[in-house]
């Protein structure tokens, strides 16, 4: 009889933790989102704070530890210019800058 109780208390135990698990995956896959989206909106909103670039054609998507810039300038100085605002945004930690000059 004791070892019955020893198996159920095993098995309660691992379906706490299994629990806890699955909470704490939920709780992160929903922190996520969230933080690529305050990134992105970050480096938009920097972007678009310099009229003259023209950042309405510029999509910021957040990648690993970084952005992508994608979409069009008219030159490679605007390119240049959208890669150094990027870069200059708290928590951006690198910029894959695949702009496309419109000529």
């Amino acid at each position: 009889m004791h070892a019955n109780k020893v198996v159920k208390t095993l098995a309660f135990c691992c379906s706490l933790l299994i629990l806890s698990g699955c909470a704490s995956t939920y709780q992160e896959a929903e922190r996520t989102p969230r933080r690529e989206a305050i990134l992105e909106t970050r480096v938009k909103t920097a972007l678009l704070e310099t009229p003259e670039l023209g950042a309405a054609a510029i999509i910021v998507r957040k990648q690993g530890k970084g952005v992508v810039l994608t979409g069009f300038v008219e030159s490679e100085d605007k390119k240049d210019q959208a890669e150094k605002i990027a870069a200059g945004v708290e928590g951006v930690q690198r910029v894959d800058n695949q702009l496309e000059v419109k000529y």
